[in-house]
């Protein structure tokens, strides 16, 4: 896993929204040279975390708790973009106990 940047709130705003959020995080592989091959995970799926399929692997921000006020809550503002690479395997790679785990998965 490799940080590849951090999310940033725009001059006029405060906060960051899911929109901006996942703009910045295109953006920044982008520049990373790092190429898309699909869209973001459903929202609904997992709100507090954005995830996008890339070449090699994944990228991954995660919301932040933060306190405002004396509230605690969440924020996509500072939050560090991940990039965690993709691992090839074989059947062969594996040792039986691995392959019993994964036929007990079904």
């Amino acid at each position: 896993m490799k940080s590849i940047g951090t999310l940033t709130c725009s001059p006029d705003r405060s906060f960051l929204t899911w929109k901006d959020a996942k703009r910045q995080i295109r953006t920044i592989c982008r520049v990373a040279k790092i190429k898309p091959v699909g869209f973001f995970r459903k929202r609904s799926l997992n709100s507090g975390e954005l995830m996008l399929t890339v070449e090699g692997g994944c990228v991954s921000a995660r919301r932040r708790t933060v306190k405002s006020g004396g509230r605690a809550g969440a924020a996509w503002e500072g939050a560090e973009i991940i990039f965690t690479p993709f691992a090839d395997v074989s059947v062969d790679d594996l040792s039986e106990d691995e392959l019993a785990a994964i036929v007990a998965m079904g």
